[in-house]
């Protein structure tokens, strides 16, 4: 009821099913299949925030936390895309390190939306433009292009001890950077374990 009551305030609710057991029209289910591609949909519940004319500029799922939670979730994804438009106006005639950092707010804001902005191009750009490293954020893009390198090279059955020498030969530089810190010392901790049996 609460959802019910309060979701429309912000948004025009529309649901489509995909069931697994009960049957539907076959017109309807090819349908379902259509659009289940056309957004790209990989499991459910997914729920897609969109633009008037069917663009999404939030995706989702479930969330713990209620009712109440969920709708303070949407709409914080809501207030999200509002601010990336925002940020996309001023990123027009932003040169050097004020574009870096605009950029570098665009990609945190982007990850909340699930967006598909691509963040290893933006993350080039963001490295080029702070070549110097004076904003930090040079050496913060590098160090993801690295950990995203080597995660796809774990996932592929690269030679363990070598994964683990380029993560070790990371870790030391990653201490201010705390979230890069982490992502390598799990990637570390999963090759040990499942790697190498330790």
């Amino acid at each position: 009821e609460y959802f019910q009551k309060e979701a429309p305030k912000d948004f025009i609710l529309v649901e489509l099913d995909f069931p697994r057991k009960k049957k539907i029209p076959e017109k309807l289910a090819a349908k379902n299949r259509e659009l289940a591609a056309k957004y790209e949909i990989r499991g459910y519940p997914t729920i897609l925030l969109c633009s008037p004319d069917g663009v999404p500029y939030g995706k989702t799922g479930y969330k713990a936390g209620g009712p109440e939670g969920y709708v303070e979730h949407l709409r914080s994804i809501k207030k999200a895309a509002l601010q990336l438009k925002e940020i996309e106006n001023e990123l027009t005639g932003l040169k050097g390190i004020d574009r870096a950092r605009k950029l570098d707010q665009k990609l945190k804001i982007a990850e909340v939306l699930g967006s598909r902005i691509d963040p290893v191009k933006i993350g080039q750009e963001i490295q080029s433009l702070d070549s110097d490293n004076k904003a930090g954020l040079k050496f913060k893009y590098q160090s993801r292009e690295i950990l995203g390198r080597i995660e796809k090279n774990i996932t592929q059955g690269e030679d363990p001890d070598k994964i683990l020498k380029e993560i070790e030969g990371l870790l030391g530089t990653l201490k201010p950077l705390k979230e890069e810190l982490q992502r390598a010392q799990f990637m570390r901790g999963w090759i040990y374990a499942k790697a190498k049996n330790d």
